[in-house]
């Protein structure tokens, strides 16, 4: 089960990967400042929400589950995948649907010609 402490450490596993200390996450904003002390310290004040959606909304390519609760990798990729693999196998995905369109395309164009040649013998003759 996850707890407070782990979400501190994930939310001081973001500062460190962006180059931020807690002062210059902040921005320069004195209460920020005060409230990501307070609430960073090892069992410190709660973890507010605005201080998630500080985060989320800075760096939108990190996970919030990972953040919460710890789920996947720390940052996330393109259409809310978790992982180099994940990004594969959708691209894997998307190139055998296309190619599933394709033949069906081929196949419907071929069952045009195969109709199509009675009549033409039909009319030659």
């Amino acid at each position: 089960m996850q707890t407070e402490n782990d979400v501190r450490q994930r939310i001081s596993a973001v500062l460190a990967e962006f180059g931020y200390t807690q002062n210059s996450f902040a921005g320069g904003d004195k209460a920020t400042q005060k409230r990501l002390n307070r609430q960073l310290a090892d069992d410190g004040a709660a973890i507010t929400v605005d201080t998630l959606l500080l985060i989320l909304n800075k760096h939108t390519d990190v996970s919030a589950e990972w953040l919460l609760r710890g789920i996947g990798d720390m940052r996330t990729l393109p259409d809310g995948l978790d992982s180099p693999e994940d990004a594969e196998i959708a691209r894997l995905e998307s190139t055998v649907e296309t190619l599933l369109d394709r033949i069906t395309g081929y196949k419907n164009r071929i069952k045009e010609l195969e109709a199509a040649l009675p009549e033409q013998k039909r009319n030659v003759g």
